[in-house]
């Protein structure tokens, strides 16, 4: 949270770090043992599916696709 959130992006952002902020309070005032869990990449189009550098879920929709050809 030191820098300007990307802007096409900036939503999804947002909900992510209320999240995590909401567990941390949680933890802070509870004692609660919240972790925040959430997909941080999502595929679709124009996904990068490059074997080595792609997101991981992209990734896998290629060693499926693979297999079954």
């Amino acid at each position: 949270l030191t820098g300007p959130l990307e802007p096409t992006n900036e939503p999804y952002a947002i909900a992510k770090i209320a999240g995590i902020k909401m567990a941390e309070a949680y933890r802070s005032q509870y004692g609660a043992d919240f972790i925040s869990v959430m997909p941080t990449n999502l595929y679709g189009p124009g996904d990068n599916y490059h074997p080595e550098y792609s997101h991981v879920v992209a990734a896998l929709i290629r060693r499926f696709h693979e297999a079954k050809v």
